[in-house]
């Protein structure tokens, strides 16, 4: 079972390296298969991982000092009589926010992917593009791979609620980490669509404008919305 999974992770970390670090060779021979095959897996992956760092945020920023409040004041020998029942039920909150985060982030993510390959398709095609949609679902969910980099934007939080960086800085470096994501995906979606669609460079260009648009709203939303409200949270 545990080679089967380091196995697995090898497979998938070889093809996150050649889509960040070689995207132009990578859609160059990325193989016309099942979109809901090999790549929609690649994508689900992404989000498990991502969803595992989201995770374990969760668990060191909130669980922790709960747990520390709820064994507080008790004795050496009292501590280790109840550790057993302390750490299943730590097993069984971590194993159940993973479960719940994981389904909620691989939808979330693969109806955002399917989205923004369709709006880039149609795009495209009225640019003169001769790709197909399917193909075009293939190469997004592969540029899943750089939302693990917000495996980043997890470790900060943690930084910040012990104290290593205040809030105000954890909301700049996030916004910095986003931004440059953006700007990647930006690079890999016009290549993409270079490629599978025979277009000029400056029409892939504004091709892949739209979606990455979206992906700046939904930040600028998150700002604005959500980090105000859970700021009480790394106090």
């Amino acid at each position: 079972m545990l080679n089967k999974i380091l196995d697995m992770l090898r497979k998938y970390f070889e093809i996150w390296q050649n889509v960040i670090a070689r995207p132009i060779l990578f859609y160059t021979v990325m193989p016309k298969k099942n979109w809901k095959e090999d790549p929609l897996t690649f994508a689900a992956q992404s989000s498990w991982i991502l969803s595992f760092a989201l995770t374990v945020t969760i668990f060191i920023t909130q669980y922790v000092p709960i747990g520390k409040y709820l064994v507080e004041g008790l004795s050496g020998i009292e501590l280790l009589m109840v550790s057993p029942v302390v750490l299943t039920v730590a097993f069984v909150f971590f194993a159940m926010t993973y479960i719940i985060l994981g389904g909620l982030v691989m939808g979330a993510l693969l109806v955002l992917l399917l989205a923004c390959a369709s709006i880039e398709h149609v795009a495209l095609k009225a640019l003169g593009g001769k790709g197909d949609l399917k193909d075009m679902f293939s190469a997004f969910f592969y540029s899943g791979a750089v939302f693990v980099f917000g495996l980043v934007p997890s470790l900060l939080a943690i930084l910040t609620k012990w104290h290593f960086l205040n809030f105000w800085q954890f909301t700049i470096s996030e916004n910095i980490i986003y931004y440059f994501s953006c700007l990647y995906i930006y690079g890999i979606w016009s290549i993409a669509g270079k490629k599978l669609h025979d277009v000029p460079r400056w029409k892939a260009f504004i091709a892949a404008a739209l979606p990455v648009l979206i992906l700046i709203g939904i930040n600028i939303v998150l700002s604005s919305k959500i980090l105000p409200k859970i700021e009480n949270l790394f106090v």
